[in-house]
């Protein structure tokens, strides 16, 4: 099978669809990593990097999903309090690096970085795909 950066954007996207219809507590996911750019791949290997963001502390911090040998699906999952440091937010590679070169200009999950307003935390709104 062919690796392509569409083919990796569509497993993102059914992924976060999926986790979305499972997980009322999710307020927020965005993609980050290697899949941003143009040329995901190193070496014939990749991986799709998913920052889920909940409205309470998350069940479980980190969860990988081997796709096959050379695409796996990393998901990182935050409470939401975490994003109303936004000076903490640098210490974590993950989170820090993507925000300070791609502010969120959401008002979903709230980071108040450039974000318009806040959301209340009772808000329904869910992500849309």
């Amino acid at each position: 099978m062919r690796i392509t950066r569409e083919a990796l954007l569509k497993l993102a996207r059914d992924r976060a669809e999926l986790l979305a219809r499972q997980d009322r507590s999710l307020i927020c996911i965005y993609l980050t990593g290697s899949l941003l750019h143009e040329s995901p791949l190193l070496g014939g290997t990749t991986d799709i990097d998913l920052i889920c963001v909940h409205s309470d502390e998350p069940p479980q911090p980190r969860v990988v999903t081997r796709i096959s040998n050379e695409v796996h699906i990393d998901e990182a999952h935050y409470s939401q309090s975490v994003f109303h440091q936004p000076r903490r937010l640098r210490l974590d590679p993950w989170v820090g690096t993507y925000l300070i070169h791609n502010p969120c200009r959401c008002t979903m999950c709230s980071t108040g970085l450039n974000s318009p307003r806040r959301p209340s935390r009772t808000s329904s709104t869910r992500p849309r795909w």
